[in-house]
């Protein structure tokens, strides 16, 4: 917990709270994902078959950011990479250490898992 902060993985329950988020994003970036997308990607979260995992930030129980990793082979070791993929902090909780500890989330869970490198 930082600052008030909490972290977990994301739940079945929060699927309004992360499309919310996952709207801020993509408004972000200038980018934009047809619906169809967006409820493959939401799938891919809750399915224990694809190496994709998400958290999601909170500020007195209130969803502030979002962060995806994946998991994947190398070739350059034998234990897995993580890679973070996506990351958002809604712009009122900016500064609140919401991305640090996103950030933090993913390497604890690379840890978790083995994971030679998280990038």
């Amino acid at each position: 917990m930082s600052n008030g902060v909490i972290v977990r993985p994301i739940q079945p329950g929060d699927h309004a709270a992360w499309l919310s988020l996952w709207e801020g994003y993509l408004t972000f970036y200038k980018a934009a994902a047809p619906a169809e997308m967006k409820a493959l990607t939401w799938s891919r979260l809750h399915d224990p078959m694809v190496p994709l995992h998400g958290w999601m930030a909170l500020r007195d129980g209130k969803p502030i950011g979002l962060t995806h990793a994946q998991e994947h082979l190398s070739t350059w070791s034998a234990g897995p990479y993580v890679y973070l993929e996506d990351l958002y902090v809604d712009e009122s909780a900016r500064g609140s250490g919401a991305g640090r500890a996103l950030i933090d989330a993913v390497y604890e869970h690379g840890d978790k898992i083995g994971a030679a490198k998280v990038y």
